[in-house]
């Protein structure tokens, strides 16, 4: 997979950023999924092929991505976080941090409806080592790839009874393959999820919408894959949105990649950066 150049702001890219995107920003040729699982198809003309604006839109995100995760500890922007490299049982864990300057955000600002940033982001990330089998604490590379990458919103659902996940968007991407960062990209997926977070008593509920993007790089022979998540700035207000629409909520916003990878000697790499902020209160 690409590398990074070293320079502290070369793995910085304008889409996969906590300030998030406008609903116009999505690409053409959508399919939208009603609250009783009913689909409907978007921007219909036949002029524009289903997956054209897709195409253009995952690769530059994967592009950014890939750049981004493989940047770290390979040059100075990533620091150690306090708690450094620790085990638990016979799991490994590494922590990193990452700050942003709100300047670098606002110099890679595509969308001209995008507001200036005034805070930087601040980026935790971890990188654990697991056992590729089927015990405790651990999961087979089929498994890990079912659950995170074929049903990464379904599988948070069923782990945890505080979280909700609605699909409420999704392109048809099969047999996609996209060039970015210097590689063929392939297994893509691309939805907008809803992800409802159940709060202590006193705190209203957090429903963060995102665009949830999974592929892997042809070169890992199905051994590597990407879940990217971006949020949509104001999906509440559209026709397909569903939890964000609702009442006594936060609608609040993350940024994430993950990367899952087997290495050499047969251990599951998983590493996870994300950003996160409350947008209302």
């Amino acid at each position: 997979m690409s590398q990074s150049t070293g320079h502290p702001n070369s793995t910085i890219g304008p889409m996969v950023r906590l300030r998030g995107l406008p609903y116009s920003a999505l690409p053409l040729g959508g399919i939208g999924i009603h609250p009783d699982g009913t689909e409907e198809k978007l921007n219909t003309n036949t002029q524009i092929h289903p997956t054209r604006g897709a195409e253009a839109f995952i690769t530059d995100v994967l592009r950014e991505s890939s750049l981004f995760i493989d940047g770290m500890g390979l040059d100075d922007s990533w620091d150690l976080d306090k708690r450094s490299t620790t085990l638990f049982g016979k799991k490994r864990i590494l922590f990193l941090k990452r700050v942003i300057p709100a300047r670098d955000i606002n110099r890679r600002r595509v969308y001209s409806q995008l507001p200036l940033v005034d805070n930087k982001e601040v980026w935790y990330a971890r990188r654990s080592f697991h056992d590729n089998q089927d015990t405790r604490g651990s999961a087979t590379w089929d498994q890990v790839t079912v659950d995170i990458k074929e049903n990464h919103a379904l599988t948070e659902e069923a782990v945890s009874d505080d979280v909700t996940a609605k699909q409420c968007m999704r392109w048809n991407t099969n047999n996609l393959i996209v060039d970015s960062g210097g590689e063929q990209w392939n297994n893509i997926t691309m939805a907008v999820v809803e992800m409802r977070h159940k709060m202590p008593v006193i705190i209203n509920k957090r429903t963060f919408p995102v665009v949830l993007i999974t592929a892997s790089p042809g070169s890992s022979n199905g051994n590597e894959f990407l879940v990217i998540s971006i949020p949509i700035i104001d999906f509440e207000t559209t026709t397909w949105a569903q939890l964000s629409k609702e009442k006594k909520q936060v609608v609040a916003a993350y940024a994430a990649i993950e990367q899952f990878r087997i290495l050499p000697q047969g251990e599951i790499e998983w590493t996870m950066a994300t950003t996160v902020v409350s947008l209302a209160s």
